[in-house]
């Protein structure tokens, strides 16, 4: 693990975190998934993989909606 960025921490073997203020998990090449991850509930707070999908789920009904409304109009 190295972390020459001021204040960063890198978790796990080869992991690098060489800016300043971050977290890494892992590294060029070295890339790693964070799993187990709890919703994010906060501005500042990751999300994870299935609170994006209910976002593009909830953007694709509002389309089909509106895509409707428009052919009804014309």
């Amino acid at each position: 693990m190295t972390g020459a960025g001021q204040n960063a921490v890198a978790l796990g073997a080869g992991s690098v975190a060489d800016q300043a203020n971050t977290v890494s998990v892992g590294s060029v090449g070295n890339e790693r998934r964070m799993v187990n991850l709890a919703e994010g509930v906060d501005r500042t707070d990751a999300v994870n993989v299935g609170q994006l999908r209910d976002v593009e789920n909830a953007l694709n009904d509002r389309m089909n909606i509106l895509q409707g409304t428009v052919l009804e109009t014309r």
